[in-house]
């Protein structure tokens, strides 16, 4: 399973509380010695020095290819994964972003070909840290049965998915410089719904304002509001995705609802330029941090709940770490529209 072995570093870490020697014997014990999870803690500890000749260095390779396994597994989950057609370009590198299209012409024989002007704008991406949490017990953490390793191993991966579908997203994610991208839907004027019965409608109104390449773009949505159009006029999508009007629909739980309606986003990928260091992937632990405990989790920051220790609670909160960044650089390739009201559902 695609981040397994990712998962088991963090294991050995979490239970060695930073302990790399200790981290190593663990490793060693539960899932024996010449085994790649034991191998790969050994070389993945900062004790283990990879220069040439050194017993790390070999490893090296091996440690970033589970690294960019775990993001692999992310990667089918997230909306960014999903995305085919994304401009992916190297971190760092500066890239010329067409700001205009190119546009052919028939030529007489014997005559110059005019060639049209075209648009560009220079830019380049740097990777952006993203960090998401998940809390386990260390009952759980301890736990030799193969079902907690998965376990923890889909907690990481929906944490981070969900982290950075959310990021990617939301409109209201405006960014901050050197720390988080704004979502691709920010700053984009949105349509708003007729309302659902005029849904259709709406739709092909956005498909008539976008200047995105409809060959090659997606409609995101959440599964709720994609269950909720499936019928005689879009018999092809449903609450798992599927097409709207020809058009790849992704369906994803954490497209964020606005007010208690909906909103169904139209992406073109090759207007997003998009970067990503997979291999650097990390992983850290803490018994210290603070937890946040709530009866009701619905209820806002302040309310109803308190701030308690890892330590005290018996848990240990896991953090993985992915390095990607994303930036729109051809203008027109997102359209939005908001305020799609939930069916009502009679008594």
């Amino acid at each position: 399973m695609k981040g397994l072995a990712f998962t088991r570093l963090a294991i050995a870490r979490s239970v060695a509380k930073g302990d790399p020697d200790e981290a190593v014997a663990y490793a060693s014990a539960r899932w024996g010695e010449g085994t790649q999870s034991a191998r790969l803690v050994k070389a993945a500890i900062e004790a283990g020095s990879t220069d040439s000749g050194n017993w790390g260095n070999p490893l090296v390779g091996e440690v970033g290819s589970i690294a960019a396994e775990f993001v692999a597994a992310v990667r089918a989950q997230s909306i960014i994964g999903r995305l085919q057609g994304l401009r992916r370009v190297p971190p760092r590198t500066p890239i010329l972003a067409q700001t205009g299209k190119a546009t052919g012409h028939w030529v007489e024989e014997g005559q110059p070909a005019p060639i049209s002007a075209m648009s560009f704008a220079r830019t380049s991406l740097a990777t952006l840290k993203i960090a998401a949490a998940c809390v386990v017990s260390d009952e759980l953490l301890q736990s030799t049965d193969p079902a907690a390793e998965i376990f923890i191993r889909n907690e990481l991966v929906a944490a981070v998915t969900r982290t950075s579908d959310e990021t990617f997203i939301d409109p209201s994610n405006a960014g901050s410089t050197d720390q988080r991208p704004p979502a691709v839907t920010n700053g984009v004027t949105p349509a708003v719904s007729s309302g659902i019965d005029a849904f259709e409608l709406d739709v092909k109104r956005l498909i008539a304002s976008f200047a995105g390449d409809l060959e090659t773009a997606y409609f995101v949505a959440s599964p709720k509001l994609l269950a909720q159009i499936a019928g005689v006029e879009f018999p092809n999508v449903g609450a798992r995705g599927g097409e709207i009007l020809g058009i790849p629909a992704i369906s994803s739980a954490n497209v964020p609802d606005s007010g208690g309606n909906y909103q169904l986003a139209l992406i073109d990928p090759a207007g997003i330029a998009f970067t990503s260091r997979d291999e650097i992937a990390e992983v850290r632990s803490s018994t210290s941090a603070l937890i946040d405990m709530r009866d009701d989790p619905t209820l806002p920051p302040g309310v109803g709940h308190k701030l308690v220790s890892a330590f005290q609670v018996d848990s240990t909160v896991i953090a993985a770490m992915l390095h990607e960044n994303w930036e729109t650089v051809r203008p027109g390739s997102v359209a939005l529209l908001t305020g799609i009201a939930p069916v009502e559902v009679m008594p």
